[in-house]
């Protein structure tokens, strides 16, 4: 069970309490549980929060990937006006990676993202 102490509202109407010592802002169901006195619930993280919070994980990360695709299209096309179609290698290294990026075993943790190494 969750060691909740100090439980205060903050400015945005939510809970912030100490949990096990540290400073913790209650999730919306567990303020909710707490306001009602359903602490038993507070106890438990139910598995659709978890599944929740890893498909908003996911979505933000493909929001990252969609935009650094769209970087790397501008950067990629900015070489190859200038330089000729064999030009940005590191460039299409780099899309290929971030195309992949949602399939990888390590999605959606973000130190792990595909990084850009520069041009071969």
């Amino acid at each position: 069970m969750k060691d909740l102490k100090s439980i205060k509202e903050n400015s945005c109407g939510g809970l912030d309490a100490l949990y096990n010592g540290l400073p913790y802002t209650l999730t919306g169901a567990e303020v909710s549980a707490a306001r009602s006195g359903a602490w038993g619930y507070v106890a438990k993280i139910s598995k659709e929060d978890l599944s929740r919070k890893k498909a908003n994980k996911e979505f933000d990360e493909r929001i990252w990937r969609d935009k650094e695709l769209a970087r790397a299209d501008i950067e990629l096309n900015k070489l190859q006006d200038v330089e000729g179609v064999l030009a940005g290698q590191g460039w299409k290294t780099y899309r290929i990676q971030l195309r992949d990026w949602p399939t990888s075993a390590n999605f959606p943790t973000k130190k792990h993202r595909p990084k850009y190494e520069g041009e071969v």
